[in-house]
């Protein structure tokens, strides 16, 4: 895949504008289209024009949560997998967006920049795999990376520390 020509599009749900276009930045950089909105309005108001084949979004936006668009996405139908990515570090949140269908929670850190990369080349390989596709295409420009990061595996650290303070 060419960087002029990508086969993914990640569809950015943020309202802190310097974050949003960080993100974007480094979802370029590894040769990822991308689009963005900064309220939950605008993302639907998008999604109901255009496609994503992930979604990063915010827990908080100024108009509803994640989990009122996610609940309006399922009532269209419209099930993108998403990413939850969000500053706050509630593991309550995790679990809820986890049963609501989130593939991942990624914290916004110091950290998140290091790891949005890898989590989402690895869950878009892993949703290739769940269509049944053979090789899992991946972007220009990346890197094999063995970093540590909650996924939506079951091995994953996170869903072993959820499971462990239940």
């Amino acid at each position: 895949m060419s960087r002029e020509n990508p086969q993914y599009t990640i569809f950015v749900v943020d309202d802190e504008n310097e974050v949003a276009e960080v993100i974007q930045k480094y979802l370029h950089r590894e040769g990822f289209h991308s689009a963005r909105a900064a309220s939950g309005a605008e993302a639907m108001s998008w999604l109901s024009e255009n496609h994503a084949d992930l979604m990063l979004l915010d827990f908080k936006l100024p108009d509803m949560t994640a989990e009122d668009l996610v609940e309006t996405l399922s009532e269209w139908k419209l099930l993108i997998p998403f990413i939850i990515i969000t500053g706050l570090g509630d593991e309550r949140v995790a679990v809820e967006m986890m049963k609501r269908g989130a593939r991942d929670y990624l914290i916004k850190d110091a950290s998140l920049m290091k790891l949005l990369p890898s989590v989402v080349t690895q869950l878009l390989e892993q949703l290739e795999g769940e269509k049944g596709s053979p090789q899992p295409r991946k972007p220009s420009g990346s890197r094999n990376r063995n970093t540590a990061h909650c996924s939506s595996r079951p091995e994953t650290p996170l869903k072993s520390r959820m499971s462990r303070d239940a």
